[in-house]
């Protein structure tokens, strides 16, 4: 207050509004059934975060990638964000705190996801503009296909179920 114009002064409004700056990244289960709370959005000063799952063709992906890295990254995700209609959207309404401090809220995929892969995407915006805002994205399987877990150890054979079966002991 007493010199904003001095280094230390303008490098204390930085750390400021680095504090305040809303945040926010997504991670979600690698493959996962639809309506399943499969998103988890860390977030801070942030209400509210728009998603969206785009469809992606694996076999198309694997004949076009270059290197071990097949899923859409940076300006190819970009590039489907801007350009497609996605086959869902929804919003993560996030808790309201003051602390400054990061908070995990999980989402749901959508009831309506057909089995396949997806990118899922998420934006502090709803139009997933470009300014003041960050795009984030996974890629996610949806679909019916789950693990078992044997009691007293050993392998953990895969098996597939009915989406929205009742899944026992499963993970």
């Amino acid at each position: 207050e007493r010199f904003p114009g001095s280094p230390g002064g303008r490098h204390c409004v930085y750390i400021v509004k680095a504090i305040e700056a809303p945040e926010y990244s997504i991670e979600a289960m690698s493959l996962d059934a639809p309506g399943r709370r499969s998103v988890r959005v860390t977030h801070r000063n942030l209400d509210q975060v728009f998603l969206r799952a785009y469809a992606l063709d694996l076999e198309a992906l694997v004949k076009a990638s270059k290197d071990y890295s097949i899923f859409p990254q940076g300006y190819e995700a970009r590039k489907i964000v801007e350009g497609r209609r996605p086959e869902a959207a929804w919003k993560c309404d996030l808790a309201k705190t003051s602390d400054f401090r990061d908070h995990a809220t999980y989402a749901n995929l959508p009831e309506t996801l057909a089995p396949g892969l997806y990118l899922v995407s998420a934006s502090a915006r709803e139009d997933f503009g470009d300014a003041g805002n960050k795009l984030v994205g996974v890629a996610v399987i949806v679909g019916d296909l789950l693990l078992v877990k044997r009691e007293g150890g050993g392998t953990a054979p895969i098996g597939t179920a009915p989406i929205g079966a009742a899944r026992g002991n499963t993970t």
